[in-house]
């Protein structure tokens, strides 16, 4: 019993997580694009907030709910659960990179400085890389290739 409430919370914080990650993307992009610079400037403080107050504990419910979930299924020496926390850390980067983006960009605007219109790669294509992401840990945890 205490396993499928450790499973159904991690996958809660999962979703989350993700829905977090993908409107952090999409407020990013917003707040870079030269035409809907102005739409995005409201958003950024909102987003913010929430990505400290929602995502950011989300983020760490997931590591806290999945690697209990390694530990009570003992598989840590199991390559697949290896190659699934590369994939994790690699979301964890991309949130990080993600946050302090925001944060920088709702200073400057409080600032009242131009913001940059640049993103790094990794932030311009921030929803293709969580897909890519997401689908190497669903193929891992649903069809155990290995």
């Amino acid at each position: 019993m205490l396993y499928a409430v450790v499973k159904a919370a991690h996958l809660l914080a999962v979703f989350a997580l993700i829905a977090g990650m993908l409107a952090n993307a999409l407020v990013l992009r917003m707040a870079t694009t030269t035409a809907l610079r102005q739409q995005a400037a409201p958003m950024l403080a909102t987003m913010t907030a929430w990505d400290s107050r929602v995502t950011g504990p989300a983020l760490g419910l997931t590591w806290l709910f999945g690697l209990s979930l390694a530990v009570m299924g003992g598989w840590f020496p199991d390559a697949r659960l290896m190659v699934k926390l590369v994939a994790v850390l690699g979301l964890s980067a991309l949130h990080g990179m993600q946050a302090g983006s925001l944060r920088r960009l709702n200073r400057d605007q409080m600032r009242g400085d131009q913001p940059s219109l640049s993103l790094p790669p990794p932030l311009r294509h921030a929803a293709t890389v969580m897909a890519v992401l997401v689908a190497v840990i669903v193929v891992l945890v649903i069809i155990r290739p290995f």
